[in-house]
């Protein structure tokens, strides 16, 4: 059961509140490393950006393998008619606005890959129509409703996005839309919880039902709990503002975890509402720009295929040889090796980092210092799975429990020796993927 806090609803049926304390006083008396740097508690200035020229859509953000192809160059399009998609994979790409197909083009990816096809959209001038007729949230058949998130192209926004309707795929007991930013500087949930507050909990009923989940949650910072206005049946789970506390794997723990679970970041659950009420396409994103001086300059409002460069550039951010520019934020985030890549729709920050303002990565072996074994959330082998990972020994990686770690970058954040571990664990993920 749940009880009353300050008049809202406060999930107190979960995870116990008194086990992190307790951990956290053992930790201490076993002197446990203490790394949990604060999230934003402001969120950065709003800054719209307008559609540029030429639209870039990656045919490969929810893969490293394109969609196959379902226009050709000097095509007009309309607002969400497919422009690649794989009906086997449940996969679309829509167009964000009307305009014409210029060419197509080698993308960077944001993630790792080296290049990636990509469809060069020029924009239609003036007003853009909804995509699609809206539909009634709670008349229309939840089987109707995920086809409509799949056709607008709605996708998780958590890393590598996936297509939503997929995330809500088999029977649920319980649906949490995470209203908690998930890495330090960004402030993206923050701003859309001031804009749209009011919409969060029928986002969540909404994807409620095509899950079929009974029980609804909605996870926040615990200075918003007070301020939230829940509706009649959704619970509050507050967060600590301190990462990695908000990301997904943490909630989920908080919660019991299983199979019966979903969770959504708020930015897809709000899309989703768009493409339901609205018959609106996922088109724009807001992405959090950190600037050189590792403090958040701007909440840029952009449209999904704006390249990397147009936002340091409006920013007035000029970025040399040296430099690094991060695809996400500090903790998580995959650096770029070029400014050639685009916004897309798992992409909630941009950071750029000076050069010689961070401590290079080495190839030292291991010290064996075990830090990384005392901060793991997930208490794995770390220094073990990074020596394998290392020499391409993925199969003992796996031996160890490599599918158990969520990649939150604390291993890597407390490391004497400076060894690139999450670039490693990423590493071997690949290769057991490639090799399954």
């Amino acid at each position: 059961m749940s009880r009353q806090f300050e008049g809202k609803r406060h999930l107190s049926g979960g995870f116990p509140q008194e086990i992190p304390l307790i951990q956290e006083a053992i930790g201490r008396l076993l002197g446990r490393p203490e790394f949990a740097p604060p999230l934003e508690g402001v969120a950065a200035p709003v800054v719209e950006l307008a559609t540029p020229e030429l639209l870039h859509l990656s045919l490969c953000q929810t893969s490293h393998e394109p969609l196959p192809l379902r226009v050709s160059v000097g095509d007009e399009v309309v607002a969400g008619q497919p422009l690649a998609g794989d009906d086997a994979a449940g996969v679309l790409l829509p167009s964000p606005v009307a305009g014409t197909v210029v060419s197509v083009s080698e993308l960077a990816h944001l993630r790792g890959g080296r290049k990636g096809d990509a469809v060069d959209l020029r924009p239609a001038g003036g007003a853009q129509a909804p995509a699609f007729a809206p539909l009634d949230p709670r008349g229309a058949e939840p089987a109707e409703l995920a086809a409509r998130l799949r056709e607008a192209g709605v996708l998780s926004s958590d890393r590598s996005p996936r297509p939503l309707q997929a995330e809500l795929e088999g029977p649920a007991e319980t649906l949490v839309v995470l209203a908690a930013d998930r890495d330090p500087g960004v402030s993206v949930a923050l701003q859309l919880l001031a804009e749209r507050g009011q919409d969060v909990c029928p986002a969540a009923a909404l994807l409620a039902r095509i899950c079929g989940a009974r029980r609804i949650v909605v996870a926040l910072l615990e200075q918003q709990v007070a301020a939230f206005q829940a509706a009649e049946g959704v619970e509050l789970l507050p967060l600590p503002a301190r990462y990695p506390k908000t990301l997904p794997a943490m909630v989920a723990r908080r919660l019991g975890g299983g199979a019966g679970l979903r969770i959504v970041p708020l930015e897809s659950a709000l899309a989703a509402l768009d493409a339901v009420r609205l018959g609106q396409v996922q088109a724009r994103k807001l992405v959090t720009l950190i600037g050189p001086d590792q403090r958040p300059v701007a909440n840029s409002r952009v449209m999904l295929g704006t390249p990397l460069a147009a936002l340091l550039a409006h920013a007035g951010i000029e970025v040399s040889e040296r430099d690094k520019v991060i695809a996400g934020g500090p903790m998580r985030g995959f650096a770029q090796w070029s400014l050639d890549g685009v916004v897309d729709a798992g992409l909630d920050a941009l950071t750029v980092i000076r050069a010689g303002t961070y401590p290079d990565w080495t190839a030292e072996p291991c010290v064996n210092s075990g830090r990384c074994i005392d901060i793991c959330p997930v208490d794995l082998q770390v220094q073990l799975i990074g020596r394998y990972a290392e020499f391409e020994l993925f199969d003992q990686t796996a031996e160890l429990g490599i599918d158990q770690c969520f990649e939150c970058g604390l291993c890597a954040a407390v490391c004497t020796a400076r060894r690139p571990l999450l670039q490693y664990i990423r590493l071997a993920k690949a290769g057991l993927e490639a090799s399954a």
